[in-house]
């Protein structure tokens, strides 16, 4: 299936796209999220993904980028393998 295809065929049938989503947000086990491909930038959300207090990551920010990288492998692993 080409690029054209694809796009039309996800156009045509919004009612699972919208299913992905809603599973998605609602922390349900998903297929066709491409989460290894995620490059996160949010401050925030680093911090609290590694574990560490705000502010953190302008004081410490390879420390903080390195250990968000690795909750955020173990958690695609975990949901990749059905890993609970």
């Amino acid at each position: 299936m080409g690029l054209a295809e694809r796009r039309t065929d996800l156009l045509s049938s919004p009612g699972a796209n919208a299913e992905l989503a809603r599973d998605t947000i609602e922390l349900r086990s998903v297929r066709g999220i491409p989460s290894q491909a995620c490059n996160l930038m949010v401050v925030p959300l680093l911090e609290e993904l590694a574990g560490w207090p705000p502010g953190s990551y302008a004081r410490e920010p390879e420390a903080v980028y390195r250990d968000s990288l690795l909750a955020r492998v173990v958690r695609f692993l975990r949901e990749r393998f059905d890993l609970r």
